[in-house]
């Protein structure tokens, strides 16, 4: 649920409520009280949501009364970004959801023919075959797997890094090449291989399919089908860039 001016949804920042912070309708109001960080605020009567419309307010001090700011999502999670101790990095040079499309993101996003409702682990990036991918964090590679099966998600890569003081895995699947090995330590933005059509990917026909697909893991190993063991990459990017690339 997302605030409005008479229902803020926080009350104290810190780093736990990444995962409330975008909205793609619309700008989203958070009542902050006693912190010290420098916020966006969306002009009142502006409703253009580009960065333009928004004004930079200087740092507030300690401590200010309760009221409702209006953040711009990116830049609030740009800043907190700065102040985690972990660097954080997308993906790709540019990152869209694939179609701009829902089913494409994380969690019950899905139906099977009956109706049913169907999962997907992950975020679907767009990136046409061959295109570099890179480590979202400094990290080490715990698993690299080239997967034979054509049901499944092909050539893979499972990287470990410390977000905030707890231990996540970015997992790279459907990949063309793969540039790094096992044990391996990376640093944020170094290329660690190239996106492709591996695994159930290869049934992809038009080239606007083409895609990444992304997950965050909080559990080593291989995983299964379902969400066990994942959450949504939401966690970790605070945005979802659904409607408007991330770069």
């Amino acid at each position: 649920m997302f605030g409005t001016a008479n229902q803020p949804i926080l009350k104290n920042q810190s780093q736990g409520f990444l995962a409330t912070l975008y909205n793609p309708e619309k700008p989203l109001s958070v009542k902050i009280s006693n912190s010290n960080l420098s916020v966006w605020h969306l002009l009142k009567d502006s409703t253009d949501d580009s960065r333009d419309s928004w004004q930079k307010k200087a740092s507030i001090g300690s401590s200010f009364p309760d009221e409702v700011y209006y953040f711009h999502p990116i830049a609030f999670i740009e800043h907190l970004r700065k102040i985690s101790k972990t660097k954080i990095v997308w993906p790709l040079r540019r990152n869209m959801i694939r179609k701009k499309m829902k089913n494409h993101t994380f969690g019950p996003v899905r139906k099977y023919p009956d109706g049913r409702v169907k999962n997907h682990q992950g975020w679907d990036f767009e990136a046409s075959v061959g295109t570099e991918i890179y480590s979202i964090a400094d990290g080490e590679v715990v698993d690299v797997f080239e997967d034979p099966s054509p049901d499944n998600f092909g050539f893979q890569i499972k990287i470990s890094f410390d977000y905030n003081d707890k231990i996540y895995y970015a997992f790279y699947a459907h990949l063309k090449k793969i540039d790094v090995s096992i044990g391996e330590k990376v640093k944020a933005g170094d290329k660690i291989g190239q996106s492709g059509k591996s695994g159930n990917a290869a049934t992809l026909r038009s080239p606007r399919d083409e895609h990444l697909h992304f997950e965050i893991h909080i559990e080593s190993g291989r995983l299964g089908k379902g969400l066990a063991g994942r959450v949504s990459p939401l966690e970790i990017f605070g945005i979802c860039p659904l409607y408007n690339a991330a770069m």
